[in-house]
């Protein structure tokens, strides 16, 4: 095998690592916006914080960013400036999930029938 068939098949592996990578991240990403649009629905938040449909996730370079409205991240707790409230899991709860899940999905979810598939997706020879 030459010196440039090895670099290929490295090159070929790494993309196919970092295009799984990025699947996971933009699925987990738009799934804990699903999960708060519930959480928004069911309570009524929408109200309370009419610039939260503001909220977006962008991945880029295997980075996942999410944006939101500061006072989504309020909404969560019990006690503000010493008044009790009800809280709405709206942020810690699904985040923490959702980052739960991107590791489990990251350490065991690239298998080589994933691998295989990413690499028909972008016509990449194994």
């Amino acid at each position: 095998m030459a010196a440039t068939d090895v670099l290929k098949e490295r090159t070929a592996k790494k993309f196919i690592e970092q295009k799984y990578i990025d699947r996971v991240l933009r699925y987990q990403g738009e799934e804990m916006l699903r999960q708060q649009d519930r959480v928004i629905s069911r309570y009524g938040v929408r109200k309370t914080i009419p610039e939260i449909s503001r909220r977006r996730i962008s991945v880029s370079n295997s980075k996942l960013t999410g944006v939101h409205p500061i006072r989504q991240r309020f909404i969560d707790m019990k006690t503000i400036r010493g008044q009790r409230q009800k809280a709405v899991h709206i942020h810690n709860k699904i985040i923490y999930s959702g980052f739960n899940a991107i590791v489990g999905r990251l350490a065991f979810g690239l298998t080589q029938d994933v691998k295989n598939l990413i690499a028909n997706d972008y016509k990449i020879q194994m």
